[in-house]
C-alpha cells in the first residue's frame, strides 16, 4: 500500500521529493526515514525526533474547551491538584515544566544539527494533543499547547534553533559549568543548510553576565560547504572578573554574505576560592569518600563516638544516624542514588514530565546561581539522583510535581530532592540530589552546592519547621518495593 501511494504521489507531483512518515524505508521513496541504521544512497530524515517527554497538564485551559471536547482528563488532574493543596503552587511547577521542555527542545535539535549523517527531522510534537481518544490521556508534548499558544519557547528562540545557518558549540548539556579561575575552552561548529557555501565568513562571540559584557572575540572562519557541519573555530574564555557564582550568557554569531546568524547558551561560573575550609562545629562522616575530605578537609571520619553537638554526614538511616538525631545532633543526608525511590533523569522518560521549583530565598541555597528553575547547572545534580516521594513530615526545599504515563494514563505525584525536618531534638537536611558521584573538579556545581549545604547545616539559620516521626522515617527508608514478601 505504501508503495502504491508513493507511486501515486510521484505521478501527481514529479517535481517533489516523496517519503512515507512511517519510520521505515520503503522503496521507491526519495528520502530515507531511518528507523534502524542509515541509508547510504538517500538523504536521511530523522523520524518523530525529540525528547519524548512532556510538560505538566495545564488545567487553566479547561474554560477554553467550548466545543465538542469535554476535557475530563484535565478535570481529573485539577481534582488531584486541589486535593493535594497545590492550587497556588502548581502554576509555578507548570511553568518550570515548560522551561525544562524548552531546554530539551534546544538541546535535542542542536544535537541532531551537529550530526552530518542527517539532513532534516520531523520533531515530535509541535502542539499538544487532547485526551479522550484511542491514544489515551492527553499528550502534552508540544512546543505549543492545544490552542497553539507557545509554552515558553519564543518565536526568536524557535527561529534561532531552526535557522538555515546555525552556529553550534561542542559542549554537551552535562558540561555547561566552569570554575571562575580556570575559564573554559569552547569549540564552535557551523551547520550550513543555507543557499550557498560560506566563504570568508566571520565568527564573533561575547560572554555576558547581568547584561554586562565580560569577554569577547572573533575572527575569520574556514570555508563551510553547503549541507555540512564544519568546525568554525575555538573560543577561549579566560579567568573571569567575578568573585561570586553567576549565570553567564555565551552569544555566538556567524556573518556570511547571506546574513548574520546567531545562537546563545547559558553557562554557570563558580569560584574555587572561598570554599569552606573550617567549621564552627565538629563535622564527621559515615560516607567513605576521598573527594569529600579533599574539598572539605575539616570533615573527619566518624569514630565509635559521634561528635557531640556537631554534624554527621550519612547516606542512609543507619542506626547510628537515628541515635545521633535522638541525642539532638544535626544530620546531612547525602542519599545513595536510588535508595529512597526511583532514579531521576534530567529529561524525563517517555511520556513523563517534571516541574521542579528551586526557592530564591532559602538560606541552604545562598549564593548558588539560579532563577527558581533548575536549568542545566542542575543537570548533573538531578541526573542519577532520586525522586523521593513527598512525605508530610518533610518540608521540601527543592521539590515539585512529576507526571508518569502508566497504561496510557497520566499519573501525577509530588516529589522532593532537598528537604529538611526536625527529628525529635535533632535536625535533618535530606538531599537526594546526585552530589556524591559528582564531587570532582570537572563538576564545580556539585562541589559548590555541597559547600552551601555544609554552611547551612552548621550555621545558625538551620531551623526546620516540619516534624518527621519515627513511623514516617520507616516509610521512607524501607520502600514497599524493597520489602521481602
Amino acid at each position: 500500500t505504501v508503495r502504491e501511494f508513493v507511486a501515486l504521489a510521484k505521478r501527481q507531483y514529479p517535481e517533489l521529493l516523496v517519503s512515507s512518515n512511517a519510520g521505515y524505508l520503503v522503496p521507491p521513496m526519495d528520502i530515507a526515514i531511518p528507523y534502524r541504521g542509515l541509508s547510504r544512497e538517500l538523504p536521511n530524515i530523522k523520524h518523530e525526533y525529540g525528547a519524548y517527554y512532556c510538560t505538566l497538564p495545564d488545567t487553566s485551559l479547561i474554560p477554553k474547551f467550548t466545543g465538542v471536547f469535554d476535557p475530563v482528563w484535565l478535570k481529573r488532574e485539577k481534582d488531584w491538584i486541589e486535593s493535594n493543596r497545590l492550587t497556588w503552587d502548581y502554576p509555578l511547577y507548570l511553568r518550570n515544566s515548560w522551561r525544562l521542555h524548552a531546554t530539551g527542545v534546544k538541546a535535542y535539535v542542536e544535537k541532531l544539527r551537529s550530526l552530518p549523517e542527517f539532513t532534516g527531522y520531523f520533531y515530535w510534537l509541535i502542539n499538544d494533543y487532547p485526551g479522550g481518544t484511542g491514544e489515551g490521556a492527553a499528550w502534552n508534548w508540544g512546543w505549543l499547547d492545544q490552542f497553539f499558544q507557545p509554552k515558553h519557547i519564543t518565536p526568536r528562540e524557535a527561529q534561532e534553533i531552526n535557522a538555515a545557518v546555525m552556529p553550534l558549540i561542542d559542549v554537551p548539556v552535562n558540561s555547561r559549568t566552569l570554575w571562575i579561575e580556570d575559564g573554559k575552552t569552547v569549540d564552535v561548529l557551523v551547520s550550513n543548510y543555507g543557499d550557498r557555501a560560506i566563504e570568508n565568513g566571520k565568527l564573533s562571540w561575547e560572554v555576558h553576565c547581568n547584561q554586562q559584557r565580560l569577554a569577547d572575540g572573533g575572527g575569520t572562519i574556514r570555508p563551510v560547504p553547503l549541507g555540512s557541519i564544519t568546525p568554525a573555530g575555538q573560543i577561549r574564555i579566560e579567568k573571569l572578573p567575578l568573585k561570586e557564582a553567576a549565570e553567564l550568557m555565551l552569544v555566538v554569531s556567524i556573518e556570511t554574505k547571506s546574513g548574520k546568524y546567531q545562537n546563545r547558551w547559558k553557562l554557570w561560573a563558580f569560584p574555587r576560592a572561598g570554599l569552606m575550609q573550617r567549621s564552627s562545629m565538629p563535622v564527621a562522616t559515615l560516607v567513605k569518600s576521598a573527594a569529600l575530605r579533599k574539598f572539605f578537609p575539616f570533615i573527619q571520619g566518624a569514630g565509635a563516638e559521634n561528635p557531640p553537638g556537631g554534624v554527621l554526614i550519612a547516606s542512609d538511616f543507619h542506626p547510628r544516624v537515628l541515635e545521633f538525631l535522638k541525642a539532638g545532633g544535626r544530620v546531612l543526608m547525602l542519599a545513595e542514588p536510588g535508595r529512597f525511590g526511583d532514579r531521576i533523569t534530567y529529561f524525563p522518560g517517555s511520556g513523563g514530565a517534571l516541574g521542579i521549583n528551586v526557592p530564591k530565598d532559602h538560606p541552604a541555597l545562598l549564593g548558588f546561581p539560579h532563577d527558581g528553575f533548575p536549568d542545566l547547572q542542575f543537570f548533573n545534580l538531578l541526573e542519577g539522583g532520586t525522586q523521593l516521594m513527598f512525605s508530610p513530615g518533610l518540608r521540601s526545599i527543592i521539590g515539585g510535581v512529576r507526571l508518569a504515563r502508566v497504561s496510557r494514563e497520566n499519573v501525577l505525584s509530588r516529589v522532593s530532592l532537598l528537604s529538611e525536618a526536625n527529628v525529635g531534638p535533632g535536625k535533618l537536611l535530606f538531599s537526594t540530589l546526585n552530589l556524591r558521584s559528582n564531587l570532582d573538579e570537572a563538576f564545580p556545581e556539585a562541589v559548590y552546592l555541597l559547600d552551601r549545604l555544609l554552611r547551612y547545616v552548621t550555621g545558625p539559620e538551620f531551623h526546620p519547621t516540619a516534624e518527621l516521626s519515627g513511623e514516617q522515617i520507616d516509610e521512607i527508608r524501607v520502600p514497599y518495593t524493597e520489602m521481602i514478601h
